[in-house]
């Protein structure tokens, strides 16, 4: 009975084994979930976007031809990986902490390889900044 209920367990271990989902990398870098019926999805990295973007400089303006703020700069790619279609969503408040509004960005070049910088240009619409400074909070997104 003993040898049994091993064999038993022994096999069950090994059918759950096989048919668990596993992690893969395609040629280009992207990494992806092969789920046990055979289908794949990209799958997102699970860092905290601040640690592998930083923003290394930036700028703001009023528009003067149209009613809105124009944030600019750069951010650096400080992982290992590359990131596909990465952007920036920034939340931007004059200097009295009053909401001015939000907007997003992909970088140029779209494509964000290990150490590599991109130029961001982000477009707070229907609003001016008429404080002499802006903050901003932000996040990176990317598949």
């Amino acid at each position: 009975m003993k040898k049994v209920c091993f064999l038993l367990i022994l096999l069950f271990s090994i059918i759950n084994f096989t048919f668990a989902d596993e992690y893969a990398t395609t040629d280009s870098g992207k990494r992806i979930l092969i789920k046990d019926d055979g289908t794949w999805k990209y799958v997102k990295e699970e860092f905290e976007s601040t640690e592998l973007l930083t923003i290394e400089a930036w700028k703001w303006e009023n528009v003067d031809y149209a009613d809105w703020i124009s944030i600019y700069g750069y951010v650096k790619n400080n992982s290992n990986y590359t990131l596909h279609w990465a952007r920036i969503i920034i939340t931007a408040k004059d200097e009295n902490g009053n909401y001015l509004g939000n907007g997003d960005s992909y970088f140029d070049p779209f494509t964000v390889g290990p150490g590599e910088t991109a130029n961001f240009n982000v477009l707070i619409l229907d609003t001016t900044c008429r404080t002499n400074s802006l903050s901003i909070s932000y996040k990176f997104d990317w598949e």
